[in-house]
């Protein structure tokens, strides 16, 4: 299913296609028949419907202006884990812990003329200092600076929808401590199987996020909107919590076959950026 593409001439409202992939994944999952458990199974299944709904209910509360509102409800989905609310799916989230000294890449495209002043420091994120010129991005408010890497060079440019690269220049970034990452990517076979009820109640969150931009030049993306509510729920949740959760990695939106690259080219990293005292 993944990630969800629009048909071309396709006039489906964004609500109405991220609706109809939700009720596509929940008449696989009941379409699923776990004899020895059956008990736990309709927990399961009563959660997915739910979130299923919930998700919706947040859209059409962005759609309607009700931010605030939109805010809370994800808020509640991520942090409330009393029981039989079959809302709890806090302790189905799943962490990634990327090792120290990982090997990323980030992508910036300049003229082919103005790239001899280019320095390290212009292949970082966006200083808040020039944060009137951020743009909305999948994880990302704008205004708000945002670090986002790749796990290749080969996905970063798939990102960019394959600029010449003649006009880009890459950075390769290595981390210097492990940093600890909200894990929406597509599992593997293995992660699926090993993780395999969490995954389940996940997969609504995971599918949410993996809309591709129907519209690249509309400046409201509304693909955007459950990407970008769960990076301000983590900034939200960083600013009292001793657990930092630092960003977010997720597969690309961009990603494909063509080449016959594995699946892990197409992992990304979005980190928003820390204020200093300064800022």
């Amino acid at each position: 299913m993944l990630p969800i593409t629009w048909l071309d001439g396709e006039e489906l409202s964004f609500q109405k296609k991220l609706s109809s992939q939700l009720d596509q994944y929940w008449g696989l999952i009941k379409e699923i028949d776990i004899k020895d458990r059956p008990a736990e199974w309709d927990d399961i299944k009563i959660t997915i419907k739910s979130l299923n709904k919930k998700i919706v209910e947040i859209i059409n509360d962005e759609y309607k202006g009700y931010h605030s509102t939109a805010f809370m409800s994800l808020r509640t989905l991520l942090e409330d884990n009393r029981p039989n609310t079959y809302l709890h799916i806090k302790d189905s989230l799943i962490f990634y812990d990327l090792p120290e000294m990982t090997k990323t890449y980030r992508i910036r495209m300049f003229d082919f003329d103005k790239r001899k002043g280019v320095t390290f420091k212009d292949m970082f994120h966006i200083p808040f200092d020039k944060r009137g010129i951020v743009k909305t991005e999948r994880f990302s408010m704008p205004g708000y600076p945002c670090l986002y890497l790749g796990k290749s060079a080969y996905g970063c440019w798939e990102e960019m929808g394959q600029p010449s690269v003649d006009n880009c220049m890459v950075s390769c970034l290595e981390n210097q401590e492990t940093i600890k990452l909200i894990d929406l990517r597509i599992p593997t076979e293995a992660a699926f199987r090993d993780r395999l009820k969490d995954y389940l109640i996940i997969l609504p969150i995971i599918i949410s996020c993996m809309v591709q931009v129907k519209n690249s030049t509309d400046v409201f993306k509304a693909e955007y909107l459950i990407p970008q509510l769960i990076i301000e729920w983590l900034i939200y949740h960083n600013k009292s919590e001793h657990d930092k959760i630092l960003g977010v990695t997720y597969t690309s939106s961009a990603k494909n076959n063509s080449f016959g690259f594995p699946p892990y080219v197409f992992d990304n990293y979005a980190i928003p950026a820390v204020m200093g005292k300064k800022d």
